[in-house]
């Protein structure tokens, strides 16, 4: 994945939501989880990643917001007979839909940029592409005023391959 275009993403995005940063700080997080290819010869791989993002319009049961989220793998995942094993890199943009005013659910759709490698007897092979990407969560609060936030994420390309992703965020 370009860096240099992974940089300009993030200083867009804190560019755009920095003023509504500053009365929402909820929107700050970090997060871990597992992904799941779409051949089920692979077996899941760890990514974590950050999130930054803001409210841009707010009531008291909903809000509406952007949300810029940056994720590598950990741990890579294998195959079933391990002679392959495969790691993501992506960032995506979204539009974020919270519901509720202190637990919520939320609903999310954007745009992401991912990139695979497959390593196999010390070749790697890479698959890049974009598209859709959606998701829901459900988000729990503290008494800090921070957060914990379990989502489920999908994501395709124009040739139905796909990656699920469930993970657990903290957001500050």
């Amino acid at each position: 994945m370009n860096a240099l275009k992974q940089a300009a993403c993030v200083l867009l995005l804190l560019t755009v939501t920095t003023s509504t940063m500053a009365r929402d700080k909820d929107h700050f997080a970090v997060k871990a989880g597992v992904l799941q290819h779409e051949d089920p010869a692979y077996e899941p791989a760890l990514n974590v990643g950050l999130t930054v993002g803001g409210k841009l319009l707010r009531s008291n049961y909903v809000a509406l917001g952007l949300q810029l989220e940056i994720s590598t793998s950990v741990i890579e995942g294998e195959t079933s007979t391990a002679l392959e094993d495969w790691e993501m890199d992506s960032h995506a943009l979204y539009t974020v839909l919270h519901l509720g005013r202190s637990h919520y659910f939320k609903l999310k759709a954007g745009y992401i940029d991912w990139q695979v490698r497959y390593d196999s007897g010390g070749e790697s092979e890479f698959r890049e592409g974009s598209g859709l990407s959606w998701g829901v969560g459900y988000g729990y609060p503290l008494e800090s005023g921070n957060y914990w936030e379990l989502e489920y994420s999908m994501m395709s390309d124009e040739e139905e391959f796909g990656i699920n992703y469930l993970s657990l965020g903290y957001y500050f």
